[in-house]
C-alpha cells in the first residue's frame, strides 16, 4: 500500500516474495534472509534500507526502481547462489553497497543505471563467481569501487559508462582473475 515497512533486526525464514510491488519506505536493516527474496520489478519510492543484512539465498532484484531515495546494502552478506541487480534504475538517490560481501556466486549489476546519486562499492569484496558490470551507466554522482576486492570469479565492466562524476578504481585489487574493461566510456 506504499506505506512503511520497518523489520529491523528479524529473521525470515523462508521465501520473500515482493515482486512487481510498489513499496515506500523499507527498514529491513540486520535482517537475515534465511530463504530466497524476489523484488523482481518492484518499485521502491523511498529509502530501501538493508545494511548489514545477511542474504543467505538467491537475491533477485532484476528490473526494480529505486527512485525515492538511497538504495543502502551497505555491509550486507550475499552468500547465495547469486545475487540479480541486473536492469535496476537506482535513480532516487544513493547506491551504497560499501563492505558488501558476494561470496556465494555471480553478483549481476549488469544495464543497471545509476542516476541519482553516487554509487558506492568502496571495501566491497567479490569472492565467489563472476561480477557483471556490463553496459551499467553511471551518470549520478561518483562510481566509487575504490578498496574493492574481486577475487575467485572474473570482473565484467565492458561497455559500461561512466560519466558526470569521478571513476575511482584507486587501491582495488583484481586477484588472478580476468579484469575486462572492453569498450568501457569514461566521459567528463
Amino acid at each position: 500500500r506504499g506505506e512503511p515497512v520497518d523489520y529491523d533486526g528479524v529473521i525470515v525464514e523462508g521465501d520473500l516474495d515482493l515482486s512487481g510491488r510498489t513499496l515506500g519506505s523499507v527498514d529491513f536493516r540486520d535482517t537475515v534472509f534465511l530463504g530466497s527474496i524476489d523484488c523482481e520489478n518492484a518499485t521502491f519510492t523511498g529509502d530501501a534500507r538493508f545494511q548489514r543484512s545477511n542474504f543467505s539465498g538467491a537475491v533477485e532484484f532484476s528490473g526494480t526502481v529505486f527512485s525515492g531515495g538511497d538504495a543502502n546494502f551497505w555491509e550486507a552478506v550475499f552468500s547465495g547462489i547469486f545475487a540479480d541487480f541486473s536492469f535496476v534504475n537506482f535513480s532516487g538517490g544513493n547506491t551504497i553497497f560499501s563492505g558488501a560481501e558476494f561470496s556465494g556466486g555471480n553478483a549481476f549489476f549488469y544495464d543497471s543505471v545509476f542516476s541519482g546519486g553516487y554509487a558506492a562499492f568502496l571495501d566491497a569484496v567479490f569472492s565467489s563467481g563472476d561480477a557483471y558490470f556490463s553496459s551499467a551507466n553511471f551518470s549520478g554522482g561518483d562510481a566509487i569501487f575504490s578498496k574493492a576486492v574481486f577475487s575467485g570469479g572474473d570482473a565484467n565492466f565492458w561497455d559500461a559508462e561512466f560519466s558526470g562524476g569521478d571513476a575511482d578504481f584507486s587501491f582495488a585489487k583484481f586477484l588472478e582473475i580476468d579484469a575486462d574493461f572492453n569498450n568501457c566510456w569514461f566521459k567528463d
